[in-house]
């Protein structure tokens, strides 16, 4: 399986930055070829950095946040009420445009 995901890596590093890296060269270099990334806790990532100012969060991030939950914590999200607006509607102050037949 490891094998098989450093092969897509590897594919799609090759074909974004147009480099001509090999798998097994990759393999050589990797520190543990059982290694895995550590999990992303995008909340706790982010705080521990000191960071209070909006940021864009990378697509793992807001999958993270949104499978537990947390929607509250992604920037710029607003609730949006399911209630209908009260306001009475605008009236209009354009007159309507011609008709073809009307033009002259």
């Amino acid at each position: 399986m490891e094998v098989i995901v450093r092969r897509a890596r590897v594919f799609y590093f090759n074909r974004m930055t147009g480099n001509s890296l090999t798998p097994e060269s990759v393999a050589e270099h990797e520190p543990s070829l059982g290694a895995v990334p550590p999990a992303i806790d995008p909340v706790t990532d982010f705080a521990a950095q000191g960071h209070e100012e909006t940021r864009f969060l990378s697509f793992t991030e807001l999958r993270a946040l949104i499978e537990e939950g947390k929607t509250d914590l992604i920037p710029n999200n607003r609730v949006i009420s399911d209630a209908l607006n009260n306001a009475r509607p605008s009236e209009s102050v354009t007159m309507p445009r011609k008709k073809p037949w009307e033009t002259g």
